[in-house]
């Protein structure tokens, strides 16, 4: 048995649609213990804010229907993103790496404000009522693998152990 499923979905930026959705009822019932649960899944397989069900339209049986027009209700490893769903998460992504970029600047314009300041005052330790604020030169010791490679190859060769990473970007 099948069943349409009316609901209004809020998209990202505000706008309200109508949207009608087939699925299979024994499925439906299966996942989902009401229908608003299923309607919070599919706005977000869908890329909506929020969907809100408004009314439920004619049963269908299985000669009635056709089975391109049924909405599929997955197990969640098995979904996938749609086209919108992608462009909504690399714009969120692109809004939160910049609010990252503006903390990182006044967190280094802070750092610099405390260090001119022992600087001024010729310490290398600060004390107040709740921190200790230290900034010691530090030795440490790396090895500059270029002169090796260069002065002994084949200890640089014996040595050097590859990696194998994966690089995400967005262009």
């Amino acid at each position: 048995m099948y069943r349409n499923i009316c609901m209004i979905a809020k998209t990202e930026n505000g706008e309200l649609k109508n949207v009608r959705v087939m699925v299979n009822t024994a499925e439906l019932e299966k996942k989902y213990t009401s229908f608003s649960t299923f309607a919070n899944d599919y706005a977000k397989a869908n890329g909506y804010q929020e969907c809100t069900v408004t009314g439920f339209g004619k049963c269908f049986t299985d000669n009635e229907i056709d089975p391109e027009k049924v909405y599929e209700i997955r197990k969640e490893r098995e979904h996938t993103m749609t086209e919108r769903q992608i462009e909504n998460r690399v714009k969120k992504l692109r809004q939160i790496e910049s609010q990252r970029k503006a903390l990182e600047e006044q967190e280094k314009a802070l750092k610099a404000e405390l260090k001119a300041d022992m600087e001024r005052k010729g310490t290398d330790e600060l004390r107040t009522k709740n921190f200790i604020i230290r900034w010691k030169e530090i030795i440490s010791n790396n090895l500059d693998s270029k002169a090796l490679k260069a002065a002994f190859p084949d200890v640089y060769v014996k040595f050097t152990k590859q990696s194998i990473s994966k690089r995400f970007t967005i262009a």
